[in-house]
């Protein structure tokens, strides 16, 4: 599959641009490299990704004062690990034998504090991975490695950004078929070989030729014409013999003058009516 690289415009070889949508509104020549980030980032991920700077220029965002005031209420992802809510076991669960008739179930234990504290205490990662987190919101909520409901405002920004990423590259990724990035194919056409080449659309166009034919028009000679037609009584007869007759014959001309006369008897009646200036 292929374009042709030059086509004939204008009696000159001019190069030939290969059709094609181009990367999304916003988006940099080489995006689709960031493609593969954009569901699978957490906030400090997505800070130096070019896709969330277009998702935010096109949602009303400044990018830039947008990250200062997110990374100031944030603060670095070295510090936010350890001052970030997690859910700690603090006791197991499962069955406790009570007496001689049997067991009951014992439900664990949690308890939520910062991760240094948990640390602090002697809680192990394993401790914290068995508490499974803090929720703080719906389970289809992104995790973006931050606190929602400490930051849910970032967080819902980050949602729409992802949204609309979402929308744009499906939106995008519909339209870029491998006909428009390659070329047409001549087997897709039933020809072997270049489809351009085929055609002859890689050379010049040939000058025109003489026809082989002369025709020789056998046209009858012109005569008078002898058409009649009624003429309306009061009007003149129109001699066909000449160009034209006397403007102030035409029909056209005697209605302009009733008209004109009716204009007159008009204003004597009722004064200069026309647009001017009014007293």
């Amino acid at each position: 599959m292929s374009w042709p690289k030059k086509t004939w415009v204008n009696g000159e070889w001019v190069d030939f641009k290969t059709p094609g949508i181009g990367p999304p509104k916003g988006f940099p020549d080489d995006w689709k490299k960031h493609k593969s980030s954009v569901d699978n980032s957490s906030y400090w991920d997505i800070l130096d990704n070019p896709l969330y700077e277009a998702a935010a220029n096109a949602k009303g965002l400044n990018w830039e004062e947008w990250k200062a005031d997110a990374m100031a209420s944030i603060g670095d992802e070295d510090e936010y690990g350890s001052n970030e809510y997690v859910r700690v076991q603090t006791s197991a669960g499962g069955r406790r034998r009570t007496g001689r008739t049997g067991f009951t179930e014992v439900e664990p234990t949690y308890d939520v504090m910062t991760r240094k504290e948990a640390y602090d205490e002697g809680y192990t990662d394993e401790d914290i991975a068995a508490g499974g987190g803090v929720s703080r919101g719906d389970d289809d909520d992104i995790d973006w490695g931050i606190d929602r409901g400490k930051f849910g405002s970032i967080a819902e920004d980050l949602d729409d950004m992802h949204g609309w990423l979402g929308k744009t590259i499906k939106s995008h990724s519909l339209q870029d078929s491998d006909i428009i990035t390659h070329g047409l194919d001549g087997s897709d056409y039933g020809i072997d070989g270049d489809l351009w080449a085929h055609y002859g659309l890689d050379k010049p166009p040939r000058p025109p030729k003489p026809m082989e034919l002369a025709y020789n028009f056998n046209l009858l000679g012109a005569k008078p014409s002898t058409a009649t037609y009624a003429t309306p009584e009061g009007f003149p007869v129109i001699d066909k013999s000449t160009e034209s007759v006397a403007y102030g014959d035409t029909h056209y001309a005697k209605w302009q003058a009733e008209q004109d006369k009716a204009y007159e008897n008009w204003e004597a009646e009722h004064g200069d009516t026309s647009y001017g200036e009014t007293a």
